[in-house]
């Protein structure tokens, strides 16, 4: 890589870890494209009870080798909040997924705020017009909350996150949605333009 300093492993290292989160962009070009990295050679190579998540996009994974390799692999545990072809989800993917979620990371306040920032920044830019941003700035708030958080002992951390977001709810609220009568790429797109209003951990009040 061509920033050596960084700590990257091989990915045959990472291939062996119990638990595995995809945060990566969606390419399809390049010496190292990230469509469908999550495919049927990379499921037969990590542990069977591996737990592997994807917040990152859904096309980087190949949603009939995960269907495919569950069944092979009971002991995997999917969690999900990105899928192939979003709103027309795979219901067989759902079914076999331990936590599956709407795609809802970027729909907390704040990334919903740090979007129409972006976007302001970008208009004043393009009519060279001098940025005069008033609206929510929780740089501060964000920098405090974190140093909260950082005192917290484990127990009170799972209490903390559990408390700010229980995700159990998004993942029953999805299933519900699945097994009724509706189209669910239409349930699944009404699930997120109806999603409750929530902070992010890094800003929220530590106290919960």
């Amino acid at each position: 890589h061509k920033n050596a300093a960084l700590p990257f492993v091989s990915w045959d290292e990472i291939a062996q870890q119990d638990i595995i989160t995809f945060h990566t962009p969606l390419t399809h070009d390049g010496p190292f494209p990230t469509h469908r990295m999550i495919n049927k050679t990379f499921l037969e190579e990590i542990p069977d009870s591996c737990i592997l998540i994807n917040a990152a996009r859904g096309g980087v994974m190949h949603t009939e080798a995960m269907v495919e390799m569950k069944g092979a692999k009971p002991g995997l545990r999917y969690v999900l909040d990105v899928w192939e072809n979003e709103p027309d989800i795979s219901k067989a993917l759902l079914d076999c997924s331990s936590i599956a979620t709407p795609h809802i990371a970027g729909y907390s306040w704040d990334a919903k705020v740090k979007s129409t920032r972006r976007v302001y920044t970008a208009a004043c830019q393009h009519f060279n017009t001098s940025s005069t941003w008033t609206g929510p700035n929780s740089e501060l708030e964000r920098i405090q909350a974190l140093q909260a958080i950082n005192e917290l002992g484990e127990d009170e951390l799972r209490d903390y996150v559990q408390a700010l977001h229980p995700i159990q709810l998004d993942d029953v609220a999805l299933r519900k949605v699945a097994e009724g009568a509706g189209s669910l790429s239409i349930q699944f797109d009404k699930l997120r333009n109806t999603y409750t209003p929530r902070r992010e951990y890094s800003v929220a009040d530590s106290t919960l």
